[in-house]
């Protein structure tokens, strides 16, 4: 009996330890509507790193990008869908380039799927 008792405590020591190893899921991705796209990111400041890039759509369908390598500008529009799309003006770098950018809500953080790259980035407002 002692046995049982100490091989069901051994059991419930492993299974404990497993348990708090779990990582919790992310929290799901819930894309923003065109309203939301407009509130949080039309007329501010905003990039995919911390300190080194800046997006500004402004609210006459203008748009600036810069970091420290480059700056382009041109023109965007948000779909009903709420898709972001920028075209790069005719002068400059990559003239007449299309980038569409899909934002989401996730948890407290927004997120952005970047079409070119298909990758996410975690967007930060400034």
């Amino acid at each position: 009996m002692l046995k049982i008792v100490k091989n069901t405590l051994a059991l419930i020591g492993i299974l404990s330890s497993l348990t708090a190893c779990q990582t919790t899921p992310a929290e799901p991705k819930v894309q923003l509507t065109a309203e939301e796209v407009r509130v949080a990111f039309t007329n501010r400041e905003w990039g995919w790193k911390k300190t080194t890039t800046h997006f500004n759509f402004g609210k006459d369908g203008s748009y600036t990008y810069k970091d420290s390598h480059s700056s382009l500008s041109g023109k965007y529009t948000i779909s009903n869908d709420g898709i972001l799309c920028a075209i790069n003006s005719l002068e400059g770098k990559s003239p007449g380039l299309r980038t569409c950018y899909t934002f989401y809500k996730q948890g407290e953080k927004y997120v952005y799927y970047h079409d070119r790259s298909d990758k996410y980035y975690t967007a930060y407002l400034r």
